[in-house]
């Protein structure tokens, strides 16, 4: 993945620091783990920043299927909001569907695939 252009005047100065082989390494592995660059996870590190990891595309996936879970929520409260004569049968259907939804994007972003597997 290619790494994006930095602004004009962004970072313009190098800084050397020496690292025995095992600093190093456990650094390394430490950005590794949080799906960071080394230099970028140093930098964090050392300006005191939160060293989150970047989101797995699993995750990037899980969130997109959850704005749509919340898109599809939105819509049901506002039709809910709008109608007084609810087709109760039909809301709960489609209720129930997001609930299945939700079960099985829970299973998969902590890693046990489709819970009716």
């Amino acid at each position: 993945m290619a790494r994006p252009k930095k602004d004009v005047g962004d970072r313009r100065r190098q800084t050397t620091i020496w690292l025995s082989d095992e600093e190093r390494r456990e650094i390394g592995q430490r950005a590794e783990a949080a799906r960071q660059p080394f230099g970028d996870y140093v930098r964090r590190a050392a300006l005191g920043r939160r060293l989150t990891a970047a989101p797995s595309i699993i995750n990037l996936a899980g969130w997109e299927e959850l704005s749509n879970l919340s898109i599809n929520l939105r819509e049901i409260l506002l039709y809910a909001r709008e109608w007084r004569d609810l087709d109760e049968a039909g809301l709960m259907g489609q209720i129930i569907e997001i609930q299945m939804q939700i079960e099985r994007l829970g299973a998969t972003l902590i890693g046990g695939g489709d819970p009716d597997a």
